[in-house]
């Protein structure tokens, strides 16, 4: 296995399929990981986004099948945390920034042939790792995650929370995560 950077169709990303298989879906669920599928196949999308430095997406390789497992895409961010976030993780407030910065998780998924094989909890180690080293050259509070409402236990299970922020079920859930949690994160 191998991660690498989407660039200007350096890999076949055309049978990459998220959707998982084992249960039944609401429509809105499916249209979810369809939006998710879309977005790493269709070159106007994630290979677009990636030339124009708006997201920097990575693929992980299944080197022995040359088939894409997973992949994530990040890009830098400001978020407005609520109250209890701020309380809870102990989010500074300097002066009057009520936005502080972040770094965002904006796709993460695994191909249907690897769920249940632990890729994703090994995609996020692996963002983690980056942020953390990324925090220490320029400044950024936490990793957020626009996250499905469908993914948020997997998230929560490492730590993230929900920013606060309002949302409507069928709008954008954010969820954080701080770099010093990263930092206990990255040592177990």
């Amino acid at each position: 296995m191998n991660i690498l950077e989407l660039r200007n169709g350096n890999i076949d990303i055309s049978n990459f399929n998220c959707i998982p298989s084992n249960t039944e879906h609401t429509q809105k669920e499916l249209n979810d990981f369809e939006m998710i599928n879309d977005f790493v196949k269709n070159k106007d999308k994630a290979l677009k986004y990636a030339e124009n430095n708006i997201y920097k997406t990575f693929l992980l390789l299944d080197n022995q099948n040359d088939k894409v497992m997973g992949f994530y895409s990040l890009c830098t961010g400001s978020k407005v945390f609520y109250k209890r976030f701020k309380a809870e993780k102990g989010v500074p407030t300097i002066g009057r920034n009520k936005a502080l910065p972040t770094i965002d998780i904006m796709w993460l998924a695994v191909d249907v042939h690897y769920q249940e094989k632990n890729i994703g909890s090994m995609l996020l180690k692996k963002i983690c790792a980056s942020v953390y080293d990324t925090s220490k050259t320029i400044g950024v509070c936490v990793l957020t995650v626009d996250s499905l409402f469908q993914s948020q236990k997997f998230y929560e299970k490492f730590g993230f929370m929900d920013l606060g922020s309002p949302h409507k079920k069928n709008e954008d859930l954010w969820l954080g995560l701080t770099i010093p949690e990263i930092e206990v994160f990255l040592r177990n």
